[in-house]
């Protein structure tokens, strides 16, 4: 980014959802250092983000003045006329981001991508704060830099970065206005769903014991049938498919990756005996297990 240039991103739609609010984007831009650059009275629609890497100046706001210097962030809301001029001799740059949000009507529904006490206080605090001046707290500059990067680079998944830089830099806007540093509440817990989906990955990481669906129904508390459901919900697997599967797996990385023999194979990964291992490994591979070891020491020449 050419720190000399200015820069002014007002004409693409911005706008995502932190969680029952919707976040319009107005206007992101930058400005460069220019000595005695003054910013006459105004005022916007929409509430906009000041952040100065560099540089002094002096601010105005509603017959206030106050120092700007690196590091300086404030906000000014709806309606709040300000007016800006650089210092002559170390004239400031900035970073502005404009932006708007709208609560949806959904907000009461059962929704579970977000914490409604979070975005509550969230809220409260953004509709509570017209104008707020201080210091930059929480590595807000490398978020703005960041969202400039992307919008000159334009590399896959662009659009979606900006979105959730904007969301971090309002965040952050939000906890510098907040006199509460510590959150009262907790991070949502997993839904039952979930927990089993971690237990059954977590059971297969036995694949070296003697592993039933029995047992691993019963630890999920639920019926094999059941059990079978969830198999091939997220596996497209039945229990008996996956356990070979997964031993099956590990056996070839064995086989590639180290001297074991297909013996010593076959008993790592929890084969009761040799030729149950050879039978599986031929029915899938067809090849043996001592034809694959060769084929794969061959490739690596």
């Amino acid at each position: 980014m050419d720190k000399n240039k200015r820069l002014l991103f007002s004409d693409k739609n911005i706008k995502f959802l932190l969680g029952y609010l919707e976040i319009n984007i107005v206007s992101i831009n930058y400005e460069p250092p220019v000595p005695h650059r003054y910013f006459n009275s105004h005022s916007h629609s929409t509430y906009e983000l000041h952040y100065i890497p560099q540089g002094e100046g002096l601010l105005k706001v509603q017959h206030q003045q106050y120092n700007i210097t690196p590091g300086t962030f404030y906000l000014t809301g709806p309606g709040i006329l300000h007016e800006q001029v650089a210092d002559g001799n170390q004239p400031m740059s900035e970073y502005c981001l404009n932006f708007e949000f709208e609560i949806r009507k959904e907000k009461h529904s059962n929704f579970n991508y977000y914490n409604s006490s979070e975005i509550d206080a969230i809220t409260t605090i953004l509709k509570k704060t017209n104008f707020w001046y201080g210091k930059d707290e929480f590595s807000t500059f490398s978020l703005f830099e960041k969202l400039y990067w992307e919008i000159e680079n334009r590399i896959l998944g662009y659009y979606s970065n900006m979105q959730s830089l904007a969301a971090q830099i309002i965040v952050n806007a939000a906890r510098s206005f907040s006199a509460i540093k510590k959150a009262g509440y907790d991070i949502p817990g997993k839904l039952s769903y979930d927990k089993r989906r971690v237990m059954i990955d977590d059971y297969f990481r036995k694949y070296d014991r003697k592993l039933k669906a029995s047992v691993l129904a019963k630890e999920l508390g639920v019926s094999t049938r059941q059990l079978d459901r969830l198999m091939k919900q997220f596996y497209s697997m039945s229990f008996k498919q996956k356990l070979v599967h997964t031993r099956m797996e590990i056996a070839l990385n064995l086989l590639r990756d180290t001297d074991l023999s297909a013996k010593e194979i076959a008993q790592n990964v929890g084969f009761s005996n040799y030729s149950h291992f050879y039978k599986a490994f031929t029915e899938r591979e067809k090849v043996s297990p001592s034809e694959y070891k060769k084929q794969m020491s061959l490739e690596s020449l």
